[in-house]
């Protein structure tokens, strides 16, 4: 009972959509049953349960009920309705029980048709129409829950292939993104090395470009001290000779007279110091020279 009543609430919510109210099509199913069965008294709801509620058009709907139903006090030519307060249900030995289904046809918000069907009451009418009614529900309940069941299986379906195309979808996504990843990864490592391999043939470049160069200012600082050094000896040279030239004169203009003998040394001594010039002036031509073959060394570089 507490499921119907919640039923109830929520629909009442859908009427403003034009949804019919379960309720409403309750106590039609029960002015309907009670027309139906042969008791003396009215019978009332004990427990009902929404079922369904289907449209079948623009401004039609099916409401589908499930009711338990028990026999009251009121009888049926009292004119009170089985919803009367002070219609009392009969004690359950004596009274008429049954359960019951019903479907409530409805278009543009009015009844339009009522199927009910019931087991467990003894006593009901048995006229064809009744009886045509009551099958003619049931086979129309069927092929409704059949036409319910196959739109239910075909949406799991639907569903299914929806969420396996959007698994694959995503599986093929993601391969993507980590071949992309990947790839992206192999890129950058490349171009990594790459970098460094340039970095280390510019150090390498740059490396015996310094030694050449640091091998070049020592040469070139060797061949300055060399030819520094043999400037020393050359200066050095020039000075004995001058030293050698002026103690000869200063000797030539203290005598007078020479002998042969000293006529001898003094010629000796002026060879001696004739040589010593050449020398000296073979030494400043290799320095000459050398100083040459420097500077077109330097020239090429």
């Amino acid at each position: 009972m507490r499921s119907f009543l919640l039923a109830i609430a929520i629909v009442q919510i859908l009427q403003c959509l034009g949804v019919p109210s379960p309720e409403a099509a309750l106590r039609t199913s029960l002015m309907k049953l009670n027309e139906m069965t042969d008791t003396p008294n009215l019978c009332g709801v004990t427990e009902g349960q929404l079922r369904d509620i289907s449209p079948t058009g623009k401004f039609s709907y099916n409401v589908d009920l499930a009711f338990s139903v028990r026999e009251t006090v009121c009888s049926k030519n009292s004119g009170l309705e089985f919803d009367n307060p002070t219609c009392h249900f009969r004690h359950a030995q004596a009274a008429e029980k049954g359960v019951c289904k019903s479907r409530v046809k409805y278009l543009a918000g009015k009844v339009v048709g009522v199927d009910v069907e019931c087991q467990g009451l003894r006593k009901v009418k048995s006229n064809s129409d009744s009886l045509e009614s009551n099958e003619s529900w049931i086979k129309m309940y069927t092929k409704s829950r059949k036409a319910k069941s196959r739109e239910t299986e075909s949406r799991e379906d639907h569903s299914r292939d929806i969420e396996s195309r959007e698994a694959e979808s995503s599986e093929d996504h993601s391969r993507d993104i980590e071949s992309r990843e990947a790839e992206s990864r192999e890129d950058h490592s490349r171009d990594i090395e790459s970098r460094e391999a340039e970095s280390r043939e510019d150090h390498s470049r740059d490396v015996e470009s310094r030694e050449d160069h640091s091998r070049d200012v020592e040469s070139r600082e060797a061949e300055s001290t060399e030819l520094e050094s043999r400037e020393d000896e050359s200066r050095e040279a020039e000075s004995r000779a001058s030293k050698i030239r002026t103690a000869i004169y200063r000797a030539a203009k203290s005598r007078t007279v020479k002998s042969p003998r000293a006529k001898s040394v003094e010629s000796r001594e002026f060879d001696s110091l004739e040589s010593r010039e050449a020398e000296s002036t073979e030494v400043e031509s290799n320095e000459t020279s050398l100083e040459i073959s420097n500077d077109c060394s330097r020239a090429r570089c």
